[in-house]
């Protein structure tokens, strides 16, 4: 029985067949993903890009206020020296170093 076989198609299976490319629907899917990533790409790099000023305008903050700390505690180490302060007790308030005392004491023993 060597007879010819003839291939039957199903209506289905020759819709399928005859469409070329992807879906409207993956094409959609694939659309809405990419331009999902790319907004969301681009919303991080904005959010890094101006925690990164907000950093280098702290540490410049810093430097800034470090300096000034400094000159401050320079000027409270000249204005608490000792000799200066004697000298504005002296001219300004008038005030007079009282003379050195002596102290006699005497020790009883017991009886």
């Amino acid at each position: 029985m060597g007879g010819v076989r003839r291939k039957v198609h199903s209506s289905v299976r020759s819709r399928r067949k005859r469409s070329h490319g992807p879906s409207p629907i993956t094409f959609f899917f694939w659309t809405f993903f990419l331009v999902s990533a790319a907004i969301s790409y681009l919303w991080i790099y904005n959010q890094t890009d101006m925690a990164v000023k907000s950093l280098i305008e702290k540490k410049e903050q810093i430097l800034e206020m470090e300096n000034i700390n400094r000159e401050l505690q320079v000027t409270i180490d000249q204005l608490s020296q000792i000799d200066r302060i004697t000298g504005i007790a002296r001219l300004r308030l008038e005030m007079v170093i009282p003379p050195a005392e002596s102290l006699i004491v005497y020790l009883s023993e017991p009886d």
